[in-house]
Order: C-alpha cells, then structure tokens, then sequence
C-alpha cells in the first residue's frame, strides 16, 4: 500500500514539474536574451565582420536586424537627420557574400564580397518598424535557452539590445519567431526591385498586432 501510495506521490510530481517547465519555456519562448551592447562581438573575425557590414551606414539606425549565423547580413534602418526639408529614412540590408578564414579563424576584411540594398521608406512606416522593436526589447529576460547549432539573431534600437537562437525551423508559435520571421519579410521587401520600401496593408497589421502583443 505504502509503494502505491509513493508511486502516484510520485507520479504527480513529475507531471507538476513537467507542467512548469513546459510553461516556463513558452514563456521564455516570448522574450528576447538582453544584451550589454547592440553587438557583442567577442573574436576578432566576428569585429571584422561587423566594421565589413556596417562599411558605408551612419551611427543613426533606429533599428537593426543582425544575422550572426552562416552568411552574417545586417538590415538596418537609417535615420538623416541633416536633410533640408525633413527626416530622411532608409532601410539597408548588407549580407557577406563570400569570406575566407585563417586557420587560428582571423578573417581577413580585403577577401570578403558584400551585396547591399538600399531603398527609401516612408518615415510612418519606419516608426511602426521601431515600435515593433521597441516593444520587443522593452521586455527582455536573461536565462532563455541559447544554443551552439542552429540560427543566432539580435534585435536592436538606438538605446536597447537583444538576442533570440533558434534550433529549428520557424513556425510562428511564439512571439520572438513572429519577430524573427516578420524581420526576413522586411529583408524581402529591401532587396525587391521596387524602388521605394513601402509596406503593405497586410505587413502593416502584422506589425501592429504583435507590437501590441508584446506590450
């Protein structure tokens, strides 16, 4: 009777402790890892990576989008504050195309091949995109899950940083893979042939459903 007893005990245990950390990863799941800086660069080719993708953007982006997996790329928008008339906004996105590696893994900047595109965007449409990020940001946790393999990603504005990993494929089942996801589209959008980053009806209220899901 007494192992019965200790058996169920232990049964319901289990499944509680289940319960939390199944809830607990969801949770996590909606929350960007926060960071000191907006590139926490640490080896050298990593530095020399970021002076490649950054080669030609000003100081004043008022989001990034940094891939630091495979093929890094970066999708800033850059705010200009000198124009005559009014604000000028522009989206960039910069991808290394090839790189090559010393063995001890220093990069050398003069063999890596960069593709840029650039194209001017509304400053509405910037400001949705900031919100978004900002939102995003305004709520960071440390101790999420991060792994070696898979795909690293950081977030950031002009004031706050953040990072997501992802070991898989994107589903959309949380916040931060709504992010991440809705961050490529932006990336499609720049390097289309229109001229000009307009968004769309339907992207516009994809932003602000989760910009308000993140509030």
């Amino acid at each position: 009777m007494k192992n019965i007893i200790l058996f169920i005990f232990l049964i319901v245990i289990s499944l509680t402790t289940y319960g939390q950390i199944t809830n607990e990863s969801q949770i996590d799941d909606d929350y960007l890892v926060p960071l000191g800086s907006p590139f926490g660069w640490e080896r050298d080719y990593n530095k020399n990576i970021q002076n490649i993708l950054f080669d030609g953007i000003s100081d004043k982006q008022i989001i990034q989008f940094l891939s630091t997996s495979g093929r890094k790329s970066v999708l800033v928008i850059e705010w200009d504050m000198k124009s005559q008339k009014k604000s000028k906004y522009t989206i960039i996105f910069r991808q290394c195309k090839s790189w090559n590696l010393y063995s001890e893994g220093i990069m050398d900047p003069k063999k890596v091949t960069v593709e840029e595109y650039r194209k001017p965007i509304s400053k509405d449409d910037a400001m949705k995109i900031e919100a978004l990020y900002s939102a995003a940001l305004s709520k960071v946790r440390a101790g999420v899950r991060i792994g070696l393999d898979g795909h690293s990603y950081q977030f950031a504005t002009m004031t706050q940083a953040g990072k997501a990993w992802f070991g898989g494929k994107l589903t959309g089942k949380n916040k931060i893979e709504r992010l991440t996801m809705l961050s490529r589209k932006l990336v499609t959008l720049t390097k289309s042939t229109l001229r000009k980053c307009k968004l769309s009806d339907a992207l516009v209220l994809e932003i602000e459903n989760l910009t308000n899901d993140f509030k």
